[in-house]
């Protein structure tokens, strides 16, 4: 098993007005040399868009799940546990990472209805997206499917939804580096904790409990340094003691802390 920092990618950046709300685009290569190899991936707390060019992939739904086929283009939902994702063809793909909660500017439909989902992207935006995939597919370079890509987002951004305190949530949880408690982050949010869930829902695409314990192990995640002594990095991730950290890991991975880390190199 390796983990998916070791498939090749090039990242674009999107233009200041998409910048909000995407982090980057990215410009996969699925190369032989990986073809079978079981490739680890986290849950990140994002929706990620991804189009394939020639490849042919498998993934399953958790890190024990069985093989199944993966769809050519998708919109991932927001995955709740790790996945493996293996290469049965070489090939390309393109994908849209979008910020946590802003894929609801994108689309009417509340982001939890794709929770652990691959959607067709025909399926939330209709024809439309179909007609910008076969762009992308005929396109040359990243610079011309960069530029697809912009025109498709900004013609559905919706920069007018608001009701919900977004970025101070997510201020309030890098803060704490994802130790807050809900009722402090409804209280940021100027909501009661019912109020507060069912908006969290629908923008993030999870439960804000499902969001925190993913935002911790993410943060784990890049604290780690070789060799680091598991209970150091459970304390300096915020956790009051090893089990609470391990349980964690174990709850979204299916891995021990010692199992896990170590693929992370």
């Amino acid at each position: 098993m390796i983990n998916a920092r070791q498939i090749g990618h090039c990242q674009l950046t999107p233009s200041p007005r998409l910048s909000p709300y995407v982090s980057c685009y990215c410009s996969y290569d699925f190369p032989d040399e990986l073809r079978g190899q079981s490739i680890l991936f986290l849950p990140e707390g994002i929706v990620e868009v991804v189009v394939q060019f020639a490849a042919d992939t498998q993934h399953t739904t958790s890190t024990r799940g069985s093989w199944q086929t993966r769809p050519q283009h998708f919109v991932g939902g927001l995955h709740t546990n790790a996945y493996l994702m293996r290469i049965r063809e070489a090939g390309q793909a393109w994908g849209i990472r979008f910020r946590p909660a802003a894929f609801r500017h994108f689309t009417s439909l509340p982001v939890h209805h794709l929770k652990n989902l691959l959607v067709a992207p025909a399926d939330v935006w209709g024809i439309e997206a179909q007609l910008w995939i076969e762009e992308l597919q005929a396109a040359s370079t990243s610079e011309e499917r960069w530029q697809l890509t912009e025109a498709f987002l900004l013609h559905r951004l919706n920069p007018k939804r608001k009701g919900f305190a977004v970025e101070q949530v997510l201020m309030h949880i890098r803060q704490t580096n994802g130790q807050s408690r809900v009722r402090d982050l409804a209280q940021v949010a100027c909501l009661s904790e019912a109020q507060f869930r069912v908006r969290f829902n629908e923008y993030f695409g999870v439960a804000p409990k499902v969001f925190l314990r993913l935002f911790r192990l993410h943060y784990a995640c890049n604290q780690y340094q070789d060799k680091q002594v598991l209970t150091d990095l459970a304390y300096e991730a915020g956790y009051f003691d090893q089990a609470h950290f391990n349980r964690d890991i174990r709850l979204i991975t299916d891995m021990a802390p010692g199992k896990l880390f170590p693929l992370l190199q």
